[in-house]
């Protein structure tokens, strides 16, 4: 029985070489404006994670903001969030299609290299999640980035 029901048997052309980056890639912060995309976010898994929602004025405890809110902001979004990030001295991972179950609305999640790969603190002043959340508050305000464009 011949199970070739399509009846198209050719070789398929070679996929172009392409100079863009790929679409579920993952950013990372090399300076403050500049971003690197990167395939494989193995190296990442490590890292704590931070979503916009933990700094969204609009939101209460219980939904999810984890910061106080008189530290919190209106409408913040992923490339806000990375910049802050990296204001305070961190090595960033921005991940642009990830979300918040929560908030699945807003795109971006940022991964925050807070330990070193002995386990101690990238910065002896920052030792926790908790302080590091509110440093980055502290810089979310005055950061000026724009946003990620939806993807179509």
């Amino acid at each position: 029985a011949d199970l070739d029901v399509d009846d198209m048997d050719f070789p398929l052309p070679d996929a172009p070489a392409s100079n863009t980056p790929p679409v579920d890639g993952v950013r990372i912060g090399q300076s403050l404006g500049g971003m690197k995309i990167v395939s494989d976010a193995s190296r990442f898994k490590t890292w704590i994670c931070l979503y916009p929602l933990y700094f969204d004025k609009s939101r209460s405890i219980e939904q999810g903001r984890k910061v106080p809110k008189e530290l919190a902001v209106e409408s913040p979004h992923g490339r806000q969030l990375s910049m802050a990030v990296k204001e305070v001295g961190f090595n960033v991972c921005y991940e642009p299609n990830k979300s918040h179950p929560r908030d699945f609305f807003t795109p971006g999640r940022v991964r925050v290299q807070l330990f070193d790969d002995s386990g101690r603190p990238v910065r002896s002043d920052i030792q926790t999640r908790k302080k590091l959340m509110r440093y980055v508050a502290e810089k979310m305000a005055a950061v000026n980035a724009p946003r990620d464009k939806e993807p179509s």
